[in-house]
């Protein structure tokens, strides 16, 4: 005679097994990146997530960014920053830190350039360990394959719109 199987009378083991199944996804749920040790630091932005809920339990996440004195100030000299000229396809540089290869503009040294002119196909590309502000003078940038401005590093990049142009 074969024997049949009675119902599972203990219905709290499931109930456990469930349960220890959700609760490493609910403890990853609740770890948060460290937050920094100087907020008001200058020397980059930094963004924190909060994760919060909302009234439905739908989670939030508030970035909070900081800024140092230098991110705000919007000041630049003509006097000492590298001028990068363009006209159609091609580019000048008065001042050090910048080099014409081809059509890319390298930026190699921290330091404030100020785009002038028109750039039908081309780049500007960044790639320092210093601090870069780029200021945009009245300066059309267009690149067919990529982005006219493009940072492979820095230690951060300023972007400053001079009074009184149009930069596109």
């Amino acid at each position: 005679m074969a024997r049949i199987a009675k119902p599972f009378r203990n219905r709290r083991l499931p109930a456990l097994l469930a349960l220890l199944l959700l609760l490493p996804a609910l403890a990853a749920c609740s770890i948060l990146s460290p937050a920094a040790s100087d907020p008001t630091a200058t020397a980059a932005a930094t963004a924190t997530p909060t994760p919060s809920a909302d009234s439905s339990g739908t989670a939030v996440v508030d970035l909070s960014v900081s800024y140092g004195s230098d991110d705000l100030d919007a000041s630049w000299d003509a006097a000492t920053a590298t001028t990068i000229a363009f006209d159609g396809t091609k580019a000048a540089v008065d001042g050090s830190g910048a080099a014409v290869t081809g059509d890319q503009t390298v930026i190699a040294a921290g330091g404030t350039y100020v785009l002038q002119g028109t750039l039908t196909d081309g780049q500007v590309v960044v790639q320092t360990d210093g601090t870069v502000r780029l200021v945009l003078d009245g300066v059309s940038l267009a690149c067919s394959d990529s982005a006219p401005i493009y940072v492979m590093k820095a230690e951060k990049v300023l972007l400053i719109l001079a009074d009184g142009t149009t930069n596109t």
